[in-house]
C-alpha cells in the first residue's frame, strides 16, 4: 500500500475514486489516501458507512452479449457443492417442479467455454448470492447478457433487485423449497419480450462501459 500511495503523490489525477471490492455491504475498509469519490457493489441503507458511497454493481463486458431465442434447454444451475450444503439444496429443488422440463444442474466446475455455451442454450438460470451472501454476483451478469433469464434466490428484503424486470417479470425465490414453483410459473409463460427487454436494458445501462460513464458522472467529469 505505501508503494500505491507514493505512485499517487507523484501523479496528477483531475479526480481520484476508489471502486470497493468486497463482496458484503457490510465489508468497509477507509480509503489508505483521499479520494473524492467512493464506489462499493452493495449498499445497505440501514448501515452507516464512514464515507459517503455511491452503487457500482458489477457489469457485463459488450462482448458477452448473445442474442438468440434458440434454446431448447429451460434451467441451468452449476456450482461447487462443496462449497455449501445449501448448493445441494438447490440442485434437488430445481428437479421437483410439477412440469418436466430439460435442464442442467451441475455440482462442479463445468469450464468457462460450457459455462457460457449452457448461458446461451438455456431460458432460465438460478442466481443464488455470491460469496459473503454478495447479491451483486457476477452469476447473474453472465447470465443477464447471454440471455438467460435469472431466477433471484434469497434476496434479503432491505435489496432491491436491478431495474430491468418489472414486478411481475421478476422471477425471485426466498428460499430454495419455493424454487419448483417459481420454475414452473416462469416455463409457463412467453419468456421472449422478458428476454429482449433484459438484454436491452442491461446492454443501455449494465455494461462495463456504461459503469465508467456512471462514475465520471458522479464526480463531474
Amino acid at each position: 500500500m505505501g508503494l500505491v500511495s507514493d505512485l499517487l503523490r507523484r501523479v496528477s489525477f483531475d479526480k481520484l475514486v476508489l471502486v470497493e471490492g468486497w463482496d458484503s455491504s457490510h465489508q468497509v475498509e477507509n480509503p489508505p489516501f483521499p479520494v473524492d469519490a467512493v464506489f462499493r457493489r452493495e449498499i445497505d441503507p440501514y448501515f452507516e458507512y464512514p464515507y459517503k458511497c455511491h452503487s457500482l454493481t458489477m457489469a457485463a463486458p459488450s462482448r458477452w452479449f448473445v442474442q438468440t431465442d434458440d434454446r431448447p434447454f429451460d434451467v441451468f444451475y452449476a456450482s461447487q457443492s462443496n462449497s455449501s450444503e445449501s448448493r445441494w439444496e438447490v440442485l434437488s429443488a430445481m428437479f421437483q417442479t410439477k412440469n418436466k422440463h430439460r435442464s442442467i444442474g451441475a455440482s462442479r466446475g463445468v469450464g468457462f467455454d460450457n459455462y457460457f455455451l449452457y448461458l446461451q442454450t438455456h431460458k432460465l438460470a438460478i442466481c443464488p448470492p455470491g460469496a459473503a451472501n454478495a447479491l451483486d454476483c457476477l452469476r447473474t451478469w453472465e447470465a443477464v447478457a447471454n440471455g438467460c433469464i435469472p431466477i433471484f434466490l434469497e434476496i434479503p428484503m432491505n435489496h432491491k433487485i436491478d431495474p430491468w424486470f418489472a414486478e411481475d417479470e421478476c422471477f425471485s425465490a426466498q428460499h430454495a423449497t419455493m424454487l419448483p414453483y417459481w420454475i414452473d410459473k416462469a416455463l409457463g409463460m412467453d419468456l421472449k419480450p422478458i428476454r429482449d427487454k433484459m438484454q436491452a436494458t442491461a446492454r443501455e445501462k449494465h455494461t462495463t462501459k456504461s459503469r465508467a460513464a456512471q462514475i465520471l458522472k458522479a464526480v463531474g467529469m
